[in-house]
């Protein structure tokens, strides 16, 4: 996740619990790291950058259309 240039990190650490909040009530995530105050993309330290890794369930336990990539954009 990237926030507007300069923003703290505790604004960046807040964004990431929400976002945290989410995968933890989603049925098709098993586990999720993130690392804030990082660009994986950029290579960049800084305060108003976070990337995640997120595992998801094997696709024997992902049954339904909850769960496939289109349903799961509905929030």
């Amino acid at each position: 996740m990237q926030l507007p240039a300069a923003a703290s990190v505790e604004r960046t650490e807040s964004g990431d619990k929400k976002v945290e909040e989410i995968l933890a009530k989603h049925r098709g995530v098993q586990a999720y790291s993130s690392i804030i105050g990082f660009s994986l993309l950029s290579r960049v330290s800084s305060t108003y950058n976070a990337f995640m890794f997120i595992q998801l369930k094997p696709w024997s336990e992902r049954e339904g259309a909850a769960l496939e990539a289109r349903g799961s954009c509905r929030t």
